[in-house]
């Protein structure tokens, strides 16, 4: 069974007059569908939309495979440094596919594979832990930035690199490096220095590349299936290859969100009802935020729905009485797994409705709770059905979101595979840390970094 979209909750029929869809509506938006669904095909034609093209990221993910799989049983550790779309589709696949506490297996339960940590942030306490825990060990590090020069990702692989220098004359053979082969310091160094490298295609922006050595080298190192993973990918795209809303998972889902975006649900709870997929989220956000929260073309308004998440059941009990009872300005995603792995049985207690049901059963009676509390509190929800955590589901979903993702942009009247919101900040970064040809940039700081130094208003 493929992953699919039960969208019964975001129609009248469940929520009444005001709060769901009318069918006409679904109707209505069907021209810009069909226009946005050029877009996308013309695009893939010119080489835009590289995610599109899996046949080719299959086959170099392939020829990758066969090199770091023997690799990663080499080391007892693998570090993947990145941030933002560098790092959160290697996190979702790691935690979909390899088993809960993965780290506190032995190495016989990891079948031989390595530890694995990811370093996406500079926090200097954080890194500075990691930097003493994995001295003198031997450890395996993935450097991926798409650019080549972000600068978090580059001050923790030169740490590390600095680390691993002084511990081994061997030192080229701890790193794999991922970047824009056209350019930028990974690109230069792993040229200079020989080190192993995986390019990532120019056409594929970072938030879109979690199919390329972005979140494929990882993979391989902790013995991930990839095979799937693509098959899976490959069927939801030939299910999206027709215009027809109502045969097209990713234009549904992207009409549900656009239409629900001008009824002010512009709140989008991406709420999963497995802890395996939580990392999936996660990604999720990224890709919805960073795709979306844009000026459209006529440089006057701003769109894009807010995602936020939830984790089920544990966010029943923090966030249900605001979802149920606050503003209704918000459209509920869940990612409901249909089969669960198998499950303990609660102990037999005398007396005690909980005794002798399977903890699954408990699990999945809440999400069903949850749901219907919802829509009788007249809030749209939608259900992403997954059959089960496998890496072909997986692929599903990558390609699900990532193609509505697609839809929206035209919908929106904006390019949702670019982010020039980000590079502002990057901009007076390079300018605080005197990065050369940033000078001007760091005199118009100037006033605000006194601002910043000598804060007026304090209480």
């Amino acid at each position: 069974m493929p992953v699919q979209i039960d969208y019964g909750n975001c129609l009248q029929d469940s929520l009444g007059p005001g709060h769901g869809l009318r069918q006409e509506e679904l109707t209505q938006i069907q021209p810009a569908l069909r226009r946005a669904h050029r877009l996308i095909r013309q695009d893939t034609r010119r080489g835009k939309i590289g995610f599109l093209e899996l046949e080719l990221l299959e086959e170099d993910a392939r020829k990758m495979y066969r090199q770091v799989s023997r690799l990663g049983k080499r080391f007892e550790n693998f570090v993947l440094i990145g941030i933002g779309g560098s790092s959160l589709g290697a996190k979702a696949i790691f935690n979909a596919l390899c088993p809960p506490y993965w780290n506190h297996l032995s190495p016989a339960q990891r079948r031989g594979r390595p530890r694995f940590f990811v370093l996406d942030n500079i926090d200097p306490v954080q890194t500075q832990a990691l930097l003493r825990h994995l001295w003198g060990q031997k450890t395996l590090f993935h450097a991926v930035s798409k650019s080549g020069t972000t600068a978090e990702t580059l001050a923790n692989f030169f740490l590390f690199l600095d680390c691993v220098k002084r511990q081994t004359k061997n030192w080229r053979d701890h790193f794999i490096l991922s970047t824009d082969p056209e350019g930028g310091t990974l690109w230069e160094f792993a040229q200079t220095e020989k080190i192993r490298f995986f390019p990532i295609w120019k056409n594929i922006g970072g938030r879109f590349s979690v199919l390329t050595p972005v979140g494929t080298v990882s993979s391989a190192v902790l013995g991930c299936p990839l095979a799937p993973l693509f098959s899976g990918a490959k069927a939801m795209r030939a299910r999206c290859s027709t215009p027809n809303l109502l045969k097209n998972p990713a234009a549904l889902l992207a009409t549900l969100v656009y239409l629900f975006y001008w009824k002010k649900k512009t709140i989008h709870v991406l709420w999963t009802y497995s802890q395996s997929l939580w990392d999936l989220t996660e990604w999720a956000l990224q890709l919805l935020a960073e795709s979306l929260g844009k000026k459209t073309r006529n440089a006057e308004d701003c769109v894009g729905p807010t995602p936020t998440r939830c984790l089920g059941v544990t966010d029943q009990h923090s966030q249900l009485q605001l979802h149920r009872e606050g503003p209704n300005d918000k459209l509920f995603w869940f990612l409901s797994l249909q089969r669960l792995p198998s499950s303990p049985k609660i102990p037999k207690m005398p007396g005690h409705y909980l005794g002798n049901h399977p903890l699954a059963k408990l699990f999945k009676s809440e999400e069903m709770a949850t749901r219907i509390a919802l829509t009788q509190s007249e809030r749209p929800n939608l259900t992403l059905r997954i059959p089960e955590l496998s890496p072909r589901s997986l692929g599903e979903l990558f390609m699900l979101l990532e193609l509505a993702t697609a839809y929206l942009g035209p919908l929106f009247q904006i390019d949702p595979y670019d982010q020039p919101g980000v590079e502002l900040s990057k901009t007076w970064t390079y300018a605080l840390m005197g990065r050369k040809g940033y000078e001007v940039e760091r005199k118009k700081l100037a006033p605000w970094i006194r601002r910043e130094q000598k804060p007026k208003h304090i209480v």
